[in-house]
């Protein structure tokens, strides 16, 4: 198991920092280092799973990263916790919970049940091809900028 992002941050990346000890206390995730621009989608790839979080700070907003929808472009099962928007359908990634109780077990589940995993890869992989590309992302942003200029209410497509 992998991860990307930074644990630097007094009080930011709890939920983060959290799931990373449990998994290094059992051996499961692997951090490479830094990685470039260059080879980011290689690093991404190169893994069974990615750890992402919900939680950027102590808050009770729970969204998924960002950092996802690249995990779920680079065919690599996320291992995420829940989050409150209908961003990304559950059989999109394997979940653990808000305080990483179950991280181990499912990150072990993750590692003994390949053929599994990669149903969910293709549904993300799918998922992210069908609602989450940068294309996509542009069409909404004009739809919006269009409807402001004419003075129509925003279209809130992600309940938010």
């Amino acid at each position: 198991i992998g991860f990307v992002g930074t644990l630097a941050g007094e009080g930011k990346y709890v939920q983060r920092k959290k799931a990373i000890g449990n998994l290094e206390d059992h051996g499961l995730i692997d951090n490479l280092g830094r990685v470039g621009k260059n080879n980011y989608s290689e690093y991404l790839s190169s893994y069974i799973a990615m750890l992402t979080d919900t939680a950027i700070t102590n808050t009770n907003i729970r969204s998924p990263h960002a950092k996802m929808f690249e995990m779920m472009a680079s065919d690599t099962v996320c291992l995420s916790p829940d989050f409150d928007h209908n961003f990304i359908p559950k059989d999109c990634y394997v979940e653990y919970k808000d305080d990483c109780s179950d991280v181990v077990e499912r990150a072990k589940w993750i590692l003994t049940h390949p053929d599994t995993c990669d149903i969910i890869r293709n549904n993300a992989y799918k998922e992210f091809l069908d609602k989450h590309t940068d294309k996509i992302r542009i069409k909404e942003l004009y739809d919006h900028m269009d409807n402001l200029l004419k003075g129509k209410e925003l279209e809130k497509k992600w309940m938010i």
